[in-house]
């Protein structure tokens, strides 16, 4: 499992890297000698959360990358006579259960009962297809 994410998580890196590379978007930022360009109307409701959501996108892999890292320190202390199931419980737990903390979502008051909360705690399972 930690050999599968370390791979989904250099190809997501990648990616993102390349997206982050384009002139395009360069141009958009103003970076590379670029002028940022002032977006208005449909593109700027269009593009400016996208950009948002890409720059998420990184904090989220730079998370993840930490969850795995963890999963491979747990991994290196493996001792076969001292907790061995429970630290590869622990291992799967990290990788495959809910351990990536994600925004809360607002809940509309037309939708909430009487005693909910205004907002719903989410945590990302760590299984990605």
């Amino acid at each position: 499992m930690i050999a599968e994410w370390q791979g989904k998580i250099a190809n997501a890196t990648e990616n993102l890297l390349a997206l982050d590379d384009t002139v395009v978007l360069k141009r958009i930022e103003g970076r590379s000698g670029f002028t940022a360009l002032m977006l208005s109307g449909s593109t700027a409701a269009r593009v400016t959360p996208a950009l948002a959501a890409m720059r998420e996108l990184f904090d989220q892999i730079g998370t993840l990358s930490e969850l795995v890292e963890k999963a491979v320190r747990l991994r290196r202390s493996l001792n076969r006579l001292w907790k061995y199931d429970e630290t590869l419980l622990e291992i799967k737990l990290l990788l495959r259960g809910p351990s990536i903390p994600l925004p809360a979502i607002h809940t509309p008051l037309a939708e909430r009962s009487l005693v909910s909360a205004s907002q719903n705690q989410r945590a990302r399972a760590g299984h990605w297809d």
